[in-house]
């Protein structure tokens, strides 16, 4: 991490701490992600709290995975890049999945529809016409889709931004 000083369990914020070390007993570690996000114990636990409410949602594994390489290969975030498609390989993804996913496609037809949307959305900053609409909707999605889309947009956008001006460091390869 270039921009902040390295951040450690016991040196950030108070009010981050016991972020961290839910976030350290769920991964058995503590990803630089977090660290960077633990200089403002808001936005921690925001990100943490959005993360899990969407990690509820049927949309998840590979989906979730997709939807992340999407975004943060459009944003231009080697660090969520190469931490997405670790976490998409676990689920099952293969390269070739993965690289798709990275343009916004999927192999998967439902995947692929959703990869789109969420493509179009961060090009469109989500003002897509109509017609567009319909047409995702033609390809199966539902309004709960489009609203699943723009959560897991958000909180992608999140990491991808932060991750970028801190420069974090990947601790995923």
């Amino acid at each position: 991490m270039t921009l902040f000083e390295e951040i450690t369990a016991g040196s950030s914020p108070e009010a981050s701490r016991d972020a961290l070390a839910a976030v350290e007993a769920k991964f058995g570690m503590i990803p630089n992600v977090a660290k960077v996000l633990a200089a403002h114990p808001g936005t921690l636990k925001a990100y943490l709290a959005m993360r899990e409410a969407l990690g509820d949602d049927p949309l998840g594994g590979a989906d979730a995975e997709a939807v992340a390489l999407t975004v943060s290969a459009f944003n231009g975030c080697t660090y969520c890049t190469g931490a997405h498609s670790g976490a998409a390989m676990r689920y099952g993804s293969d390269d070739e999945e993965i690289a798709l996913n990275l343009k916004g496609d999927s192999k998967d037809p439902k995947r692929q529809a959703f990869t789109a949307l969420v493509l179009r959305m961060m090009e469109k900053r989500g003002a897509i016409a109509e017609e567009e609409i319909q047409d995702f909707r033609d390809d199966g999605l539902t309004p709960e889709d489009f609203v699943a889309a723009t959560g897991w947009i958000a909180v992608n956008v999140l990491t991808n931004f932060v991750n970028r001006l801190a420069k974090t460091q990947s601790d995923f390869c």
